[in-house]
């Protein structure tokens, strides 16, 4: 199957995500003083959203032009961190087939739930840009049994 239907299939199209998680995939800066805690934010995404580890890679790959052996150990590091210690490692993150925030550890703190996001390429401030890069993206195949 192609990646990008895979991904959709899997939480929804991407004009559901929030916009601050398409501008950090789709403007990904390796030299970023943040870079961590933008990897930490979109792996929370991911995961909180059942995205599998091996496709969560291919498509941040495909989408951010960043290579696979420089991030592969950043993600499986926080993957690593909030399935095996979620009390230490929570995260708030959106959920995008419930429309609200959520944590890493599976709670909801009410205060929090519905905070605004806005969602989809428009916010972002270069939708044109994103559709750009997806027009080259929507023809990669995502390969499952691939293993990072």
């Amino acid at each position: 199957m192609l990646l990008v239907a895979v991904m959709e299939a899997e939480v929804g199209t991407l004009e559901t995500w929030p916009s601050e998680i398409l501008a950090r995939i789709f403007a990904f800066n390796v030299r970023s003083p943040d870079v961590n805690l933008h990897l930490q934010t979109l792996v929370a995404f991911f995961l909180g959203n059942n995205v599998p580890f091996n496709l969560a890679c291919q498509f941040f790959s495909a989408c951010a032009y960043t290579p696979i052996p420089w991030f592969v150990p950043r993600f499986s590091y926080h993957y690593e961190l909030f399935e095996q210690h979620p009390s230490l490692s929570r995260c708030p993150y959106y959920n995008v087939r419930e429309g609200r925030v959520k944590y890493t550890d599976g709670t909801i703190e009410e205060p929090h739930v519905d905070l605004p996001n806005t969602l989809g390429f428009e916010a972002t401030g270069f939708p044109a840009i994103i559709r750009r890069i997806l027009l080259q993206t929507q023809h990669y195949e995502y390969e499952e049994s691939a293993v990072y």
